[in-house]
């Protein structure tokens, strides 16, 4: 059955924690982690349209806004899914691959893997922030 245990599985599954423990991945992903959530956040302050900078570890969702709008009562702009999706396409013409989440699809996902390093953080928020500008103009000719 399904539940009785996999030997390979399970010896499998003991190589890759012994890897995350030797490699340092967890304390890895922390730190690119942050580096990465916060580069973000000096991207938002540049680009108005990155409503909301937010995650975990590698893990980062960036919520993409309409800031031309007005606030709604709790204070938040609303969603873009048009810009979301033009961000997500220039990024990926940039060789950046992101998924969308969130209602409507306005949450950019940012899923680093655990090996990433810090030099390749760097490439990733360059590229990012080339794809916001291209987005913007491909959508709102700005």
């Amino acid at each position: 059955g399904t539940f009785r245990g996999n030997q390979l599985a399970m010896g499998t599954g003991l190589v890759v924690l012994k890897t995350i423990k030797e490699q340092n991945l967890a304390q890895n992903a922390q730190e690119r982690g942050e580096f990465l959530q916060a580069e973000l956040k000096k991207l938002a302050v540049e680009f108005p349209c990155i409503g909301n900078v937010r995650g975990r570890g590698l893990m980062i969702g960036i919520e993409i806004v309409d800031e031309r709008q007005e606030k709604d009562r709790l204070g938040a702009y609303p969603a873009d899914s048009q810009l979301a999706a033009a961000v997500q396409a220039a990024c990926f013409d940039n060789k950046l691959l992101l998924e969308k989440g969130g209602r409507g699809g306005t949450v950019i996902r940012l899923l680093c893997p655990l090996i990433i390093t810090q030099e390749e953080c760097v490439e990733v928020i360059a590229r990012f922030k080339k794809a916001i500008a291209e987005a913007l103009v491909a959508v709102r000719g700005a």
